[in-house]
């Protein structure tokens, strides 16, 4: 009966720190392309689970330092 209180209790612990780490360290960005004037075309759609680095650029620019995932998009807002 302990040994199964002891394990529930270390699931409980290890799915609690899944759950903080998926959304504490989850970054979603979306790398872009500048056309003209005011039109940044994205061409991704990206989720970063880790720490992510932004560049001092224009437009930003992304690192990612840990698992990344992305999708293919096109995309162009213009102001």
């Amino acid at each position: 009966m302990n040994k199964k209180i002891i394990l529930i209790g270390v699931i409980a612990v290890l799915i609690l720190s899944l759950v903080i780490v998926f959304t504490v360290f989850k970054h979603d960005y979306r790398p872009a392309t500048l056309d003209g004037d005011k039109c940044f075309t994205y061409t991704q759609d990206c989720t970063c689970f880790g720490s992510l680095l932004v560049m001092e650029s224009f437009p930003l620019q992304y690192n990612c330092q840990g698992l990344e995932f992305c999708e293919e998009i096109n995309v162009t807002e213009c102001d």
